[in-house]
């Protein structure tokens, strides 16, 4: 019997060890798995096609805002007068240049923007394989947890037959696996919505989901976290915007400018050749166009204040996801290096204390609980560690190499 008892420790002790440990996603499974995901995403498809729109607006900015205009006149009276001239606007203030800028910076938009989308897919995907995954584990527990229940009961019968217990202690004992039982239909149902929540955040739906077999990386020590905030998306995109922001105010002042055109006509005047030069002007008197260069002003300091703002912000971020990694992670070790022996030797031992007659069904099925209690809590605590993990690559913008790389 307990021998029994020591291989089912044995066994929980393995399986804590390995599948429960905070986990890497293989790669070319990850890799292949979340490449497949953004490319079947409708909100990444979008972010694309607005890149893809960003690129031709720069393209239309790019040409030139004024075409040549053709004139044609003819007047027939006692002389009969033809003249054919072509007349050209000049974009005086460079408002083609400023343009394109405000084009270009729109772009790098765009590319950020489609960054923090498929950021946000890939946390968002990761974060439910941690939760399946950590369900499996609970589930897996739950199923090993009936099973010892089981077996109690059958040996507190075979006691109570031989008159080593009471009545009470079988019903104790059958207590425990009911509750057991309960616990392995919870983790079953969790099961199914965490399932749930994996396929929608996928958009996919699949029979075998990918793993988290291994620990993530140890902590980062002694990052510049500058570095990474100016990987972040969203920090990109306001500095892109603050770049549009400033090209607007050149486009703007471009327009303060009025822009000549220039012409020149030929022709007949009756047996006479025509030959003429125009230029026309227009006169800003009635609206100088200066409002409009006071409110891009306005709108260039206002993300201004929104970009110190979110850099602020993300340098918190960063600092607070990296303390949580670097303290669920320790935890982790330390509960590697010691706890996994404790709960093995400590299942074997109440189960000889209790064989012995010197510990009651009572104090066993306590502290055969806390047992089973501290089992849970790892695979809770390495769930928080694959989770704390995921953060730190999102605060620090790394999600996307991570992916790329993880092997």
């Amino acid at each position: 019997m307990s021998q029994q008892y020591s291989l089912r420790a044995r066994l929980v002790a393995c399986f804590i060890f390995v599948g429960v440990s905070a986990p890497s996603l293989a790669a070319p499974a990850l890799n292949q798995f979340i490449q497949n995901i953004w490319q079947d995403n409708p909100a990444i498809q979008a972010g694309q096609s607005a890149l893809e729109a960003a690129k031709l607006r720069k393209k239309s900015a790019n040409q030139a805002i004024y075409n040549p205009e053709v004139e044609v006149d003819v007047e027939r009276t006692d002389i009969n007068t033809l003249s054919i001239g072509v007349s050209q606007a000049i974009d005086w203030g460079n408002k083609r240049g400023a343009s394109t800028n405000k084009a270009d910076a729109e772009i790098q938009i765009a590319q950020a923007q489609l960054q923090q989308q498929k950021m946000d897919v890939a946390e968002a995907v990761l974060i439910a394989l941690s939760n399946l995954q950590s369900v499996n584990n609970l589930q897996k527990l739950a199923k090993q947890r009936v099973s010892l229940m089981q077996e109690f009961v059958d040996n507190t019968e075979k006691r109570e037959q031989a008159g080593d217990v009471g009545l009470q202690d079988v019903a104790l004992a059958r207590v425990a696996l009911s509750e057991a039982k309960m616990q392995y239909a919870n983790s079953a149902a969790l099961q199914a919505r965490y399932k749930a929540e994996l396929q929608a955040a996928a958009n996919i739906m699949l029979n075998q989901w990918p793993e988290l077999s291994q620990e993530p990386p140890s902590p980062v020590a002694g990052f510049d976290a500058d570095t990474f905030i100016q990987q972040l998306p969203n920090i990109k995109s306001l500095m892109a915007q603050l770049a549009a922001a400033r090209s607007n105010i050149d486009l703007s002042k471009a327009e303060t400018k009025a822009d000549p055109s220039f012409g020149v006509r030929g022709g007949m005047d009756g047996n006479n050749a025509l030959v003429g030069l125009s230029f026309s002007m227009p006169l800003y008197l009635r609206n100088t166009y200066r409002a409009n260069v006071e409110v891009a002003n306005q709108e260039a300091l206002q993300v201004e204040q929104t970009l110190l703002y979110a850099t602020r912000q993300a340098q918190a971020h960063i600092s607070g996801s990296h303390q949580r990694y670097k303290l669920t992670y320790d935890a982790w070790q330390s509960w590697k290096k010691n706890g996994l022996n404790s709960l093995n030797e400590q299942l074997e031992l109440i189960q000889t204390i209790w064989k012995s007659g010197e510990m009651s069904t009572a104090d066993y099925l306590v502290q055969a609980k806390q047992n089973v209690d501290a089992q849970e809590t790892a695979v809770e605590l390495a769930a928080q560690m694959w989770e704390a993990w995921i953060e730190w690559l999102v605060a620090s913008g790394q999600i996307e190499n991570w992916i790329n790389t993880t092997k």
